[in-house]
């Protein structure tokens, strides 16, 4: 409505990642695919913290599905608190390919905050706990027609809506990727 015309006013730009994925073993066939996950993230705020992340990912396919489950950790740094902490983290995805263009499926994510005793705890965290998250519902990949497949570059938009799994998680969540692959 036109009364909500400025509702997005409040987003800004908080941090900063770069990702790279390695690819060790690809999958062929019905074997499966090994490869790792890196990634850094910087925060554009003074306190909050910057993290690396270092995550295997296993993935296969055959004709019709496709699987990847990519369990994790993220090492903590730097930040107005300096809470230094490891967390665990999971993806997981199952999708059903129905074109070369169009894939619907089902994907769940999470974090399981502050493993063991590393780091120190905020003092928020007495009154609210870590910040556990669990999240699951379907999603969808298209490929626009666009796609140079004389170069083999390849645009993705993802799109996914998730819900809440336990009590720290935010009830719905909206998912939006684009991926460009060269």
């Amino acid at each position: 409505s036109h009364a909500s015309r400025d509702s997005f006013d409040a987003l800004e730009l908080e941090e900063i990642a770069a990702e790279f994925v390695f690819v060790l073993m690809p999958p062929k066939g019905i074997k499966s695919g090994i490869g790792f996950l890196v990634e850094i993230q910087h925060s554009l705020e003074d306190d909050e913290a910057d993290s690396f992340v270092l995550s295997p990912i296993f993935n296969g396919a055959n004709a019709s599905w496709s699987y990847v489950v990519n369990p994790g950790f993220v090492k903590h740094f730097g930040g107005l608190e300096k809470d230094e902490k490891i967390d665990f983290t999971y993806a997981i995805q199952m999708l059903k390919k129905y074109s070369n263009d169009f894939q619907f499926g089902f994907e769940a994510y999470g974090t399981i905050d502050r493993l063991g005793s590393t780091g120190e705890k905020a003092e928020e965290s007495s009154f609210f706990t870590d910040h556990d998250q669990h999240r699951a519902g379907p999603v969808i990949y298209l490929k626009p027609p666009r796609t140079d497949k004389a170069t083999g570059q390849k645009l993705t938009i993802g799109l996914g809506v998730f819900t809440g799994l336990n009590s720290t998680t935010p009830n719905q969540a909206l998912k939006w990727s684009i991926e460009y692959e060269f």
